[in-house]
């Protein structure tokens, strides 16, 4: 009897020990279940976000390039507006008659007086017009 002893505490040892160990796996078999599950979840959401962020970005490159073509157009609109407003100030600073005191042809939308003295700044007529033929020119200007 004296070896059954031992053998018993050993046997009370062992199931307490196996108890421990099936737990132990138990425990650690649900923890990295849980672990799994997280895991899926946490990259579900890593997905969602990334998709958002995605489609953000995609959205954020469509705007900056509407605002780019709405700049190109601007800047267009502006060099045209510079250039009519020098044509003006070209105009203004010209001759004593203005363009816009003066009366246009219908046909070719210019008017004579201004294409003549346009004509004697570049070294042709003399700037003498003839008091007759400008009150002729006014006159039929009128009439139309």
């Amino acid at each position: 009897m004296t070896l059954l002893g031992p053998l018993l505490k050993y046997t009370i040892n062992l199931l307490s020990l196996w108890n421990a160990f099936g737990q132990s796996f138990s425990i650690h078999r649900k923890v990295a279940e849980d672990g799994e599950t997280r895991e899926e979840t946490l990259l579900q959401e890593s997905a969602s976000k990334e998709a958002y962020y995605l489609g953000k970005i995609l959205e954020m490159q469509n705007e900056l390039k509407q605002s780019r073509a709405v700049v190109t157009n601007v800047q267009a609109e502006n060099e045209r507006l510079t250039a009519i407003v020098q044509d003006l100030k070209e105009v203004q600073s010209g001759p004593v008659f203005a363009l816009n005191s003066c009366p246009f042809d219908t046909v070719s939308g210019k008017s004579a007086v201004h294409a003549y003295f346009k004509h004697n700044e570049e070294g042709g007529l003399n700037l003498q017009m003839p008091l007759q033929d400008v009150r002729k020119e006014v006159s039929i200007h009128k009439d139309i």
